[in-house]
């Protein structure tokens, strides 16, 4: 769903339950070739970013963290929540996750000039990445 009045895009369930919104009073901006992704995570949220090794995950539980791969181009970002759903991110370059409320709650990508993302909704991890590879 997205609101009229701001553009915020937030995240539903099947069954109409929100999952994900992003901030209401700023979504996202783009700078430069910059670019912000404000998520409106729940402070019980527990956040996990795909490492480079297929079982490697980081903890994103209130940390600033690149989660990107290098720029290889098959190789998307991805975000994983445990309340069911994953962010894959199409940057071309660097990914950053900001999970820290002092500073804010964002996905920044650099060197892309846009905000491109996949929202995945999945019953478990395993659902999620499979969905990931898929793309």
């Amino acid at each position: 769903m997205v609101e009229k009045k701001d553009g915020a895009v937030q995240f539903l369930t099947p069954d109409n339950k929100p999952i994900l919104s992003e901030k209401r009073d700023e979504p996202r901006m783009i700078d430069g070739g910059m670019t912000w992704t404000f998520f409106d995570w729940s402070g019980s949220e527990k956040l996990k970013a795909k490492g480079i090794l297929s079982t490697e995950w980081l903890d994103l539980t209130a940390r600033a963290r690149y989660v990107s791969f290098g720029g290889k181009q098959a190789r998307m970002p991805l975000l994983v929540s445990n309340r069911g759903y994953g962010i894959a991110a199409a940057a071309s370059r660097t990914a950053l996750l900001c999970n820290v409320r002092t500073f804010g709650t964002y996905l920044h990508t650099a060197g892309d000039g846009q905000i491109d993302y996949y929202f995945i909704l999945g019953k478990d991890r395993e659902e999620i990445v499979k969905q990931y590879k898929e793309l």
